[in-house]
């Protein structure tokens, strides 16, 4: 199943949302949100950058998990990654979540290969 131009948006949308949250009150002040989109090795991948608050060292390898969230109670559920994963993992791809230096979060969706 491949993905159509509603299943980009709808993850583009979730990824800005969470960059935008991380920024906080703030956001001229935390600096731009980048999104990048490249080719690496064939396959398609859209990053999203922010130089938010970071995501806590022991959270990075979960978020995309269900109900995994760096927002405070009442903010989010911790759907949003995880649905966007779901979506990427489907169609062959994956979605990746690493810090930067000195703060801030890439979220990375890594499409498969595209034959020529």
């Amino acid at each position: 199943m491949p993905l159509d131009a509603a299943d980009i948006e709808a993850a583009l949308f979730a990824l800005l949302d969470n960059a935008l949250a991380a920024l906080g009150p703030s956001p001229a002040a935390a600096g731009p949100i980048v999104v990048t989109v490249g080719d690496e090795g064939g396959a398609p991948v859209i990053s999203v950058e922010d130089g938010g608050v970071g995501v806590p060292a022991g959270l990075t390898g979960r978020l995309g998990e269900p109900f995994v969230t760096t927002k405070a109670p009442g903010e989010g559920m911790g759907l949003g990654l995880y649905l966007v994963r779901t979506l990427i993992e489907q169609v062959g791809g994956r979605l990746t979540v690493s810090a930067r230096q000195p703060a801030g979060t890439r979220v990375a969706l890594r499409l498969a290969p595209v034959d020529p």
